[in-house]
C-alpha cells in the first residue's frame, strides 16, 4: 500500500455501532476507513469503536479534542 507523502493532519475513526462494541460482530468499517484517510494524506491516530450511547460517543469525541486530532471521521 502506498501512502501520500502529504500530511494533511491527525485523524481519529469512531465507529458508533452496539453490536460491535458489545463483541458480538467484528469491525470491518475502521479499517477500510483507515486505509482511505492514510491514502488521502492523513496520520491516522487509531480507530474507536463505542456504543451507540450519547455518553460513549461523546466521550470519544471530547478524547479526540483533547488529543488535538484535526478530523474525526463516524
Amino acid at each position: 500500500m502506498e501512502h501520500s507523502a502529504r500530511n494533511l493532519g491527525r485523524a481519529l475513526v469512531v465507529i458508533v455501532d452496539d453490536r460491535i462494541a458489545h463483541g458480538e460482530h467484528e469491525d470491518s468499517t475502521g479499517p477500510l476507513v483507515t486505509e482511505l484517510l492514510e491514502e488521502a494524506g492523513f496520520v491516522v491516530d487509531g480507530s474507536v469503536v463505542v456504543a451507540g450511547e450519547a455518553v460513549d460517543i461523546r466521550n470519544a469525541l471530547n478524547t479526540a479534542v483533547i488529543g488535538g486530532v484535526d478530523l474525526v471521521v463516524t
